[in-house]
């Protein structure tokens, strides 16, 4: 771990924003490892499972699906305080593989199938504090590295180190608390509330308004609670979910040493083109750059939630806000359709995502 004195407090705006946008990337990138597990995970006893067996596969999958779903709540609710405090919320994330200092050392986060080690990681990542957790085989950082320091002036903000996530949303607690004595309440939270979800436009836990301290500082209380960081006998959340799933695949690997709930997928996939005679960039050691597989489809993401926004918002004023704040989008991936090839290098076109871009009015 990376034993470092804590940061100072985040008093100035910017620097709150900064990491906030860390954050925000954070719960994306959390959401996508446990959905990537989940969609890893064999379905039914077609598939080589005993009926024990398919039985507690499915709940696993139902469990790791809803707290994917949480996690869209958590990022819903950085967001709102992002937006609260007068700044543009976070849409995108860094590619897997993550680079080495967009996290702490002592925070690794890559897309992995569901196996035991998998799992053990997950409780890593959801530990409370002072927990003597280990962390999952295979995911310990690869090089170890400090973020930011704590003394010198700069220019714009970095990353600071923090040793787990409930840590971190504890420090973005503290900022808050010193941005708000130093200019007051109103001049911290000068955002407009209209620019936030709300649970008119979506149903997740963390869509509400953040409008003062309090309320922002509710969100991260319950970003804690039940998810990073949450005390041991917190009841459903993240940590004693896989808790659960952990002492279940551990009864049913001692009664089947064969017992394999998903299968062998590769980690941190990436595209490679070079067998079609592409160019497609390649990391260090001939691994291709991340990045390929993710404009297909982020836009066809986007470009549905954008339309479900629009129909969220008919007929209560906020239409002609939405439409303009997603316009960008429809510019950004009809570009990235234009780069997009197909596995045998031929190109896609923009034609097809430009017929749903017309339908959704983008």
């Amino acid at each position: 771990m990376n034993d470092v004195t804590p940061a100072t407090a985040l008093t100035q705006r910017e620097v709150l924003l900064h990491a906030l946008y860390e954050a925000a990337e954070l719960e994306h990138n959390l959401m996508c490892t446990y959905l990537y597990a989940a969609a890893s995970l064999k379905d039914g006893e077609r598939e080589g499972l005993g009926a024990e067996e398919a039985a507690a596969v499915r709940r696993w999958r139902q469990v790791l699906v809803g707290v994917a779903i949480e996690e869209m709540g958590h990022l819903a609710a950085v967001w709102n305080i992002t937006s609260g405090l007068g700044g543009s919320p976070r849409f995108g994330r860094s590619n897997f593989p993550l680079d080495p200092g967009l996290l702490p050392a002592s925070v690794v986060v890559k897309l992995a199938p569901f196996n035991a080690d998998t799992l053990q990681h997950f409780v890593f990542l959801e530990r409370p504090h002072g927990s003597a957790e280990p962390e999952g085989g295979g995911f310990a950082y690869e090089r170890s590295y400090v973020r930011g320091g704590t003394s010198g002036a700069r220019l714009t903000p970095m990353g600071v180190n923090y040793d787990t996530v409930g840590d971190f949303y504890a420090a973005l607690g503290q900022g808050l608390r010193a941005l708000v004595a130093h200019c007051g309440e109103a001049n911290a939270f000068d955002g407009d509330r209209a620019l936030q979800l709300s649970p008119e436009e979506v149903n997740l836990p963390g869509a509400r308004h953040v409008v003062c301290l309090k309320t922002a500082l509710t969100a991260f209380a319950a970003i804690v609670e039940q998810g990073e960081g949450a005390p041991r006998d917190s009841v459903g959340s993240h940590y004693q979910k896989f808790l659960g799933i952990r002492a279940e695949l551990q009864a049913l690997s001692e009664r089947n040493r064969a017992f394999a709930p998903a299968f062998p997928a590769a980690t941190n996939p990436v595209l490679d083109r070079s067998h079609a005679g592409g160019h497609a960039p390649r990391r260090a050691g001939g691994a291709p750059a991340g990045g390929a597989v993710e404009p297909a489809m982020q836009c066809r993401c986007v470009v549905h939630h954008a339309a479900r926004l629009r129909r969220a918002a008919a007929g209560t004023g906020r239409a002609a806000r939405v439409r303009r704040a997603f316009r960008p989008v429809g510019r950004w991936s009809r570009a990235a359709a234009r780069q997009r090839r197909c596995p045998r290098g031929g190109r896609r076109g923009p034609a097809g995502l430009a017929r749903l871009e017309g339908q959704q009015g983008l």
